[in-house]
């Protein structure tokens, strides 16, 4: 498929593991070059759809396009390049140094992919590690890191992969504000078409471009966050009495917690 970050189209996915649907009838849009969130609470299917848009698991219908491409119809080697994916939890019994866990993100383009010249896996790496900020890391060991480190060091990884789409499970789990501001502004200025599941709903509404929502393995409701982060969407999908206003510097909306909607006053809305 060409080199270019294309729109990721979720088509009537559904997906059951032993008799319980965890995916129903998932229908949604990623637009090409934006920061797409999905947003919703937990157990409503944000990683499930990750990861059927990621090919870790292969939904009983529907289907993943990339541009026109089905995810399904593209090689392995076609798929890596093209997908990145940062999970949640990456770890490693090997020692590995920085250098050598980003190294890993170059593997797919090894091998008979014939190269532009001068863009050898040697400048994919530094680029990787420059585009993450991790350049002065390159020789520690992956098991010195901190939450922030590692997490920076996998997105320089996927950065090295030069994927077309970038997807993130959670990318600021476990990560202080600073750490995680730090990383969503990193993937933010890469400008590929980006998926991610998230559950901070402030980062989500500072960094994301669309959002799409999930309670009970299907779609709420998708489109830009203005529209979608609304008092009556937190009300209705997670029980929560919030307002909702612009950020008094940027416009984008801020969501400030009040407390839980009473299941009489959920029952009367």
């Amino acid at each position: 498929m060409s080199h270019h970050s294309p729109e990721v189209r979720v088509e009537d996915v559904t997906w059951s593991v032993a008799g319980t649907t965890i995916l129903d009838g998932v229908s949604c849009v990623a637009p090409e070059k934006k920061f797409t969130g999905l947003i919703g609470p937990n157990g409503s299917g944000k990683t499930s759809l990750l990861s059927a848009i990621a090919r870790l698991e292969r939904p009983d219908r529907g289907r993943v396009l990339l541009g026109d491409d089905a995810v399904v119809d593209l090689s392995r080697r076609e798929f890596a390049q093209t997908v990145a994916l940062v999970e949640q939890h990456s770890a490693t019994e090997l020692e590995l140094t920085v250098g050598q866990v980003v190294e890993l993100g170059v593997i797919p383009h090894r091998r008979g992919w014939a190269r532009p010249a001068g863009t050898g896996s040697g400048d994919a790496v530094d680029e990787g590690l420059a585009a993450a900020g991790v350049t002065h890391l390159r020789d520690r060991l992956w098991h010195s890191l901190s939450g922030g480190e590692k997490q920076k060091t996998q997105l320089a990884r996927a950065f090295a992969q030069r994927p077309c789409v970038l997807l993130l499970d959670e990318p600021t789990n476990h990560l202080d504000v600073s750490a995680s501001l730090d990383l969503l502004t990193l993937i933010r200025r890469r400008g590929l078409t980006t998926v991610a599941a998230m559950h901070d709903l402030n980062l989500a509404a500072m960094y994301c471009d669309h959002l799409v929502v999930l309670d009970g393995g299907r779609v709420v409701t998708e489109g830009p966050v203005p529209d979608v982060l609304t008092e009556e969407l937190l009300a209705d999908v997670y029980g929560l009495d919030a307002v909702v206003q612009p950020h008094p510097r940027t416009g984008r909306p801020t969501v400030t917690l009040c407390g839980v909607v009473s299941d009489t006053e959920r029952a009367l809305s």
